[in-house]
């Protein structure tokens, strides 16, 4: 009887001493869950470096931070059309006129030319349009043609050449608009060559050419 009471109470013993070893392993979880907890922290923050300071921002004053405009950076000011022409160039086999800024075209215009399109002009009445190197010399306002701005034809070259001819070679030579009675003809006035040797735009386009090239602007009439 008293070995079996032993063996109880030595059984009994054993029981007790394991339950104290689990009570400790559950009281330590936490702290060890705390611990995985900040490891994963500190992972998703990233290395820093000793001494770097530490920022907090607020997404929200990010998202009110916009990026600066500078000149350099501002592509409007580069693509900005020129305030006027400092050369006019006329392509006659193209029926274009084409206002010219520091050697780049920012305007075309379909045109019309003289009656007899093809060939240089040699004399008065010929019905063709000069070819060469001009200067626009005059505006006039109160045109028939609407308004008109003037080629300095002849030039001393057309003098000399219409003198071996013995004729005059004419003059008067003009960039024009429509007379109004024709006026609403508009664009279609290009699909027919009607001048005299002028030559004629649209009404509305002369307002354009006359606002964007000044007296004095060099004019080029190529073939």
């Amino acid at each position: 009887m008293l070995g079996q009471r032993v063996m109880r109470i030595a059984r009994v013993t054993r029981r007790l001493a394991m339950g104290f070893r689990q009570v400790r392993t559950y009281m330590a979880l936490p702290g060890i869950a705390l611990a995985l907890a900040g490891a994963l922290l500190l992972g998703c923050t990233g290395p820093t470096r000793q001494g770097d300071p530490i920022s907090v921002t607020n997404p929200a004053d990010t998202a009110k931070v916009q990026p600066r405009t500078t000149p350099d950076t501002d592509k409007s000011a580069t693509n900005r059309e020129p305030e006027e022409a400092d050369k006019v160039v006329v392509v006659k086999a193209l029926r274009e006129l084409r206002l010219l800024a520091d050697g780049k075209v920012f305007r075309t215009y379909e045109i019309a030319l003289g009656r007899e399109p093809k060939g240089d002009k040699m004399w008065e009445g010929d019905g063709r349009t000069p070819e060469g190197l001009y200067t626009l010399d005059f505006k006039n306002e109160n045109s028939a043609f609407y308004r008109s701005i003037r080629v300095s034809y002849p030039n001393a070259q057309d003098w000399r050449e219409a003198r071996a001819l013995g004729v005059h070679p004419g003059s008067n030579i003009m960039i024009h608009g429509l007379k109004p009675e024709f006026a609403s003809v508009g664009k279609r006035h290009v699909q027919q060559d009607w001048t005299e040797g002028c030559i004629a735009v649209t009404n509305d386009q002369i307002d354009e050419i006359w606002s964007l090239v000044p007296v004095g602007t060099p004019i080029e009439i190529r073939p």
